[in-house]
């Protein structure tokens, strides 16, 4: 209960009250014109003005009751569980029989809150509670009365100065969840006896004559909080009833204190006659307890209360099979099927025979395999036990993760042979959300007409549920983007858990550059071991332009006319890969020629430079100029495979010889060339011709053998080669 409802009650009541108290005089001053309003001013005790009135102005303590009923119904209050017009109405007397509050406490009480709740006039009042049919209205009696309320206050009690008062309404209220009995049968009831009371509130009153409200855990501490909120000394009483076959063997329970909110179990022990016959039968609980409604600041206690009040309870005695759900579990989970399984308990006091548990869905999102109704066979089920029963269910893509009532009952034969089905019970049952993943750090590689481009990835399982054997695939709606590998597979992933993934992806020349959406899909095993496949997961990829897998251009490459030299040569590897085991080759045509036309390099890693060594020669015909030369690199890629580059062409030029100081002319040493034979001929020519002479000459001197008689041989100091020394060629 709100404090303004409380507020309203009370002001309410006492309007009642003094209404009632003065149907009398207002009858007699039927004459007097009525005034257009009224003001109020602050009021006293009823007390009081009993005493002021005319012996004829009764206190009708039923109409008030009426009153108080007709305007909790017109409010709905009457439907609140602690709203009782008995009880108000006793409290009020309390209050109003109490000395010991003070003039401000109910001055202030009377100018502010009547004032605030109502705000309209007397007249108008009456008006709206019909009051004017019952009695005739003059507001100025009304006046008359209240004033003398407010004297009667101010007579009786003292002025004090700020305080406080503590406002609660313990309330008691006993339920009884399981009322079966069957007969010749000891058994315990077991009530549950509930505080629903309302409250706390605290009226804080200052010196300047406001009212101020806030929960008393705020104004004086838990133990007044919870002084006027707890139902204190409760105790409980089942009375036996004439013609219920019920004797009830406990006397009185105490329960002690239940604090506000509180449930209390309260066993009490019956025991059911041989010949009972089975129906429903009504028992009376006597409940006793004592309620402290408001205290002040100081502890003492304004208001107190002592209830007993009689509630009538429902028991069956029953022969019958009788049944209950006492778990339930559920693997269910939102677009999938699964199983859903609970154990049903026959808690009846007969043996079902032949039973048979049948299930009915009330959603169409949760179905029997197309089907809103399922069932199964369990057999005879004694009383008290229990069994398993398991239905596969299937969860629909517009379901949601949220608690669905399945109702269930059981068809089975009685101790008559009949065919009897129970009452239906419920059964909670609440899927999971639906497996969710997440395709995150996307990166590709992808370029025009380039057939080792690749597209990596994180693929996470965002839950509920582990997943086993996850393959993530890849789907490209494009003819020029085509995917080598469409799956990867993952293995198991964890809720929550994520693992990378690589495809690789050919771009045909074909191909124009720019984003490209691309859709991954996982499919996994779930926990039935059944295959499932996730929504679509789009993602964009960026296809770049076309670029060589290699750059290849001329370092150092000039070679001298006529001669041999090293042409440096530049390789940058422009893939996304290492490239391991090059082989570079370069190819030359005439006027040039490669002596020495191949190169080795173990590895070249992204974006590496590496410079690579040729020797070229340039024939002398060479025309000073820059001469083509062409280059291929066969290589291996981190998969093992070989595979042959383009071919690249890059320049050689050709240079004239460097001189130091004066060049002499070619044309000059080929003159040098012929002067030198020639004079190499001339005197090796020369030479032989003054041999010739020399021979022929001494032939000539020499005298013939035979001649004087002088031998042949020549002297012995003459030397021998036919040269006479110091003879002349001539």
């Amino acid at each position: 209960m709100s404090r303004a409802t409380t507020l309203e009650a009370v002001v309410l009541v006492l309007l009642v009250l003094v209404s009632t108290t003065l149907s009398p005089v207002v009858a007699a001053s039927a004459g007097q014109p009525a005034a257009s309003s009224a003001t109020i001013e602050p009021v006293g005790t009823l007390a009081d003005v009993d005493e002021t009135l005319p012996d004829n102005a009764t206190w009708n303590r039923t109409q008030v009751l009426d009153e108080l009923d007709r305007w909790a119904n017109e409010t709905g209050v009457a439907n609140e569980s602690w709203w009782n017009a008995t009880r108000v109405l006793d409290s009020l007397e309390h209050l109003h029989n109490a000395s010991n509050w003070t003039h401000e406490d109910v001055r202030y009480w009377a100018n502010e809150t009547v004032y605030g709740l109502t705000n309209r006039t007397l007249e108008d009042w009456h008006n709206e509670t019909n009051h004017s049919n019952l009695t005739e209205f003059d507001p100025e009696v009304i006046e008359d009365a209240l004033r003398e309320l407010q004297r009667a206050i101010e007579d009786l009690f003292e002025e004090e100065d700020e305080r406080s008062l503590s406002f609660g309404f313990p309330h008691v209220t006993p339920y009884l969840p399981e009322n079966y009995l069957r007969p010749d049968e000891e058994a315990t009831l077991r009530f549950q006896v509930v505080n629903d009371g309302a409250g706390p509130e605290v009226v804080e009153v200052d010196d300047g004559g406001g009212i101020t409200l806030f929960p008393s855990s705020n104004g004086n501490g838990l133990e007044t909080e919870r002084l006027v909120t707890s139902a204190r000394n409760v105790e409980i009483q089942l009375l036996e009833s004439s013609g219920v076959p019920i004797e009830v063997r406990t006397d009185v329970v105490p329960l002690g204190w239940v604090d506000q909110g509180t449930v209390v179990e309260a066993p009490v022990r019956v025991s059911v006659d041989e010949d009972a016959r089975p129906g429903f039968y009504e028992l009376n609980l006597v409940v006793r307890y004592e309620a402290v409604d408001t205290v002040d600041d100081e502890g003492r206690v304004l208001a107190y209360r002592e209830e007993v009040v009689t509630f009538p309870m429902v028991v069956e005695i029953t022969v019958d099979a009788r049944f209950q759900v006492v778990s339930t579990g559920s693997d269910l989970q939102v677009g999938s099927s699964g199983v859903v399984s609970f154990v049903v308990e026959n808690v009846g006091f007969d043996v079902a025979r032949d039973a048979t548990v049948v299930v009915t869905s009330e959603s169409g999102d949760l179905t029997f395999t197309g089907s809103n109704r399922d069932g199964r066979f369990v057999g005879d089920l004694e009383p008290g036990q229990r069994e398993r029963v398991t239905f596969r269910v299937d969860a629909g893509e517009q379901a949601i993760p949220d608690t669905y009532a399945f109702r269930g009952s059981v068809t089975y034969t009685d101790r008559d042979g009949e065919v009897v089905d129970s009452t239906t019970f419920s059964i909670p049952v609440r899927p999971d959300p639906e497996q969710r993943f997440a395709v995150s750090d996307l990166t590709s590689t992808l370029r025009v007409d380039y057939e080792d481009g690749v597209i990596r990835g994180l693929v996470t399982n965002l839950g509920p549920r582990n997943a086993s054997d996850a393959i993530v695939r890849l789907a490209v709606q494009s003819d020029t983007i085509v995917p080598t590998e469409t799956t990867y597979a993952v293995g198991s992933l964890a809720a929550g858990q994520n693992a990378s993934f690589v495809f690789p992806v050919e771009v045909r020349d074909t191909a124009d550059p720019g984003p490209r959406q691309v859709d991954f899909t996982v499919e996994y095993r779930d926990v039935e071991d059944d295959r499932r496949q996730s929504d679509d997961l789009p993602a964009t990829v960026l296809v770049e332009e076309r670029r060589d897998e290699f750059a290849v251009v001329s370092g150092n490459a000039t070679v001298t006319v006529g001669r041999t030299g090293k042409v440096v040569v530049v390789v940058t590897n422009n893939r996304d890969e290492v490239v391991r085991n090059v082989n570079a080759r370069l190819f030359a045509t005439d006027p040039l020629s490669a002596e020495d036309d191949s190169a080795f390099i173990e590895s070249i890693a992204p974006g590496e430079r590496v410079e690579l060594l040729f020797s070229v020669s340039a024939s002398g015909s060479a025309q000073l100029k820059r001469y083509p030369v062409t280059v291929d690199l066969l290589f291996e890629k981190p998969d093992g495979e070989t595979k042959l580059s383009d071919t690249f062409q890059v320049g050689v030029t050709v240079v004239e010889p460097q001189t130091r100081g004066f060049t002499i002319p070619t044309w000059v040493w080929y003159v040098l060339a012929v002067l030198v034979f020639l004079g190499g001929f001339l005197y090796v020519w020369r030479g032989l011709r003054k041999r010739a002479n020399a021979a022929r000459k001494r032939r000539e001197e020499t005298p013939a053998l035979g001649d004087g008689g002088e031998s042949d041989e020549p002297p012995a100091d003459m030397p021998t080669g036919g040269q006479i020394p110091g003879g002349d060629d001539d």
